[in-house]
């Protein structure tokens, strides 16, 4: 067993990680950064499924402080692959001589806070050990897969490729397959697009049809490129002055401000732009409070796909009959994949899965949908799944376990602290704002490096903490931020509801970036009201 001193351990050499990393480097902290992955990347590493990429736009999907980097770093086109996202990552880690200060094929295994040394003894897959005045983790919202309850398939009945889409082989040839993919989300509508030309026949299990509108994916000209480079000051301005960090400033307007004719206007001029974000945040600001304004959006949408999709039988299955509540997907031509004869969805709400069989899937009409592979876009054990992973969990004060205190949902004050968790800190976790992930983090760790800065730097103190009143007034004022919303009566992992025997408190910060940047400067001009230094 080796130990290690250090002044802080990060967990994750993700986007919050790697972004931690850099930020307590300025701060003059001497730190690393450990990761169960062979590589850096954490989500955009372990999902290399057909199709992946960000659903913001490539000059917003990166940290906004660099101009250099905005005005230089190379794209293609309005929205990034999974190979230049982990491009642009690992030219940040050298640019910024990070990569020695990277611990990859590193499993955390347990961390516990020792209050008579006031460190966290932290405990490694490797065998090394690590004591750290402060423990930072950057898991991810997407660290642990979410596998379907399907009689026959953790038994292994079904004799071909049964992959998840957070864990695809890259090794399994598709090409003229029979494949089946269980799920519709964001992952399940950009699997669809990418195999359906290759396969012999996909057939797409679908339980709650989605709302999904064009991406507008183009490639972006040497002019558009130079448009973009000049307004770097405004945007890097839009982008902490909007909710969502996506490009643009969502407008304040309610949908019955406007006529019928002049809404569906709007709606389709935001349809050809293109952007799922733009399109439920970029148009009227009630979609998510406005029954009947959510009701047009809906009317709007399923008038597309009725126009797009030929087939009355299909177009039965992908009509949804839902609010649009859910997180809001883009695609490159997910209605139309339904157009090729080879394409089949399956509505498992009307005739649910029964049985994973040898040769395929059994649905409860007797059906059985004959497979070469199976691919689970079943989605993830969100925010507190990767915590559950860890094998001997986190103990804060006293011992008290974080999953234990989590027992009602996960939460954290201002998305970052604990209480009874002193010098724990998380990054992009429970009630991070719901927003573009990077800028998401660039205000969190702003926040946190301005607290230790003004709090404990220079001997000033040796342990930051919330009180647990801090706690419960925040988790009150989240939920509260919920009261009114569409997202309420949908199920969904994003309103922590994806399970009916775990209804955990709001798992986000819904107002947004703004928002939280304006609360971060009220804490600090009031000296951290709340919290303890010690």
């Amino acid at each position: 067993m080796t130990v290690n001193y250090l002044d802080a351990l990060i967990v994750g050499a993700g986007f919050g990680g790697l972004y931690t990393l850099r930020s307590f480097q300025k701060l003059g902290f001497k730190c690393k950064v450990v990761d169960k992955y062979v590589d850096l990347g954490g989500t955009w590493h372990a999902n290399r499924y057909p199709g992946v990429m960000s659903d913001s736009y490539s000059w917003m999907y990166r940290f906004s402080e660099d101009k250099e980097d905005f005005t230089t770093w190379p794209y293609t086109r309005n929205y990034l692959t999974r190979d230049e996202i982990l491009h642009y990552l690992n030219t940040f880690v050298d640019k910024h001589s990070l990569r020695d200060h990277l611990k990859l094929s590193t499993e955390v295994l347990s961390a516990e806070w020792d209050s008579a040394t006031q460190r966290w003894r932290v405990a490694c897959s490797t065998g090394q050990v690590y004591v750290v005045k402060f423990l930072v983790t950057s898991l991810g919202l997407f660290g642990r897969n979410k596998l379907p309850d399907i009689p026959g398939l953790v038994e292994g009945n079904f004799k071909g490729k049964v992959m998840h889409s957070a864990a695809w082989d890259r090794n399994v040839d598709i090409e003229g397959k029979r494949v089946g993919i269980i799920g519709s989300g964001s992952t399940g509508i950009q699997l669809t697009v990418a195999v359906a030309p290759r396969v012999r026949e996909l057939r797409s299990f679908i339980r709650h049809a989605q709302y999904t509108v064009p991406a507008g994916i183009h490639h972006v000209s040497p002019e558009e490129r130079q448009k973009i480079n000049d307004s770097y000051d405004e945007i890097r301005k839009q982008i902490f002055a909007s909710n969502t960090a996506s490009g643009f400033i969502e407008p304040t307007r309610a949908s019955s401000s406007v006529s019928p004719e002049e809404r569906d206007q709007i709606y389709e001029q935001l349809w050809k732009l293109g952007g799922g974000f733009r399109f439920v945040w970029g148009g009227f600001s009630d979609l998510s409070t406005s029954v009947e304004g959510n009701q047009a959006a809906c009317d709007f949408m399923r008038n597309k796909i009725r126009q797009i999709v030929q087939d009355p039988a299909k177009l039965d299955v992908l009509l949804p009959k839902e609010p649009y509540a859910r997180r809001p997907p883009c695609d490159d031509g997910y209605y139309e994949c339904f157009n090729r004869e080879n394409v089949i969805p399956v509505d498992i709400q009307a005739t649910p899965i029964t049985q994973v069989e040898e040769t395929g899937i059994r649905t409860a009409d007797g059906t059985l949908h004959e497979l070469d592979i199976l691919v689970l876009a079943t989605g993830f054990e969100a925010v507190d799944g990767p915590y559950k992973a860890i094998q001997d969990g986190i103990k804060g004060r006293d011992g008290e376990s974080l999953i234990d205190h989590w027992a009602e949902g996960p939460s954290a004050h201002m998305g970052i602290f604990v209480a009874g968790f002193p010098n724990f800190f998380i990054v992009n976790g429970p009630h991070v704002p719901v927003a573009n992930v990077p800028t998401a983090i660039e205000v969190e760790i702003t926040f946190l490096t301005d607290l230790l800065r003004d709090k404990v730097l220079n001997g000033k103190s040796n342990t930051v903490e919330i009180t647990p009143k801090t706690e419960a007034d925040w988790i009150q004022s989240c939920n509260n931020d919920t009261a009114g919303r569409i997202t309420q009566g949908v199920s969904s992992w994003t309103t922590g509801k994806a399970k009916s025997d775990k209804p955990p408190p709001n798992l986000f910060f819904l107002p947004g970036i703004r928002e939280y940047v304006a609360r971060a400067k009220d804490l600090k001009d009031n000296d951290y009201p709340g919290f303890i230094f010690t």
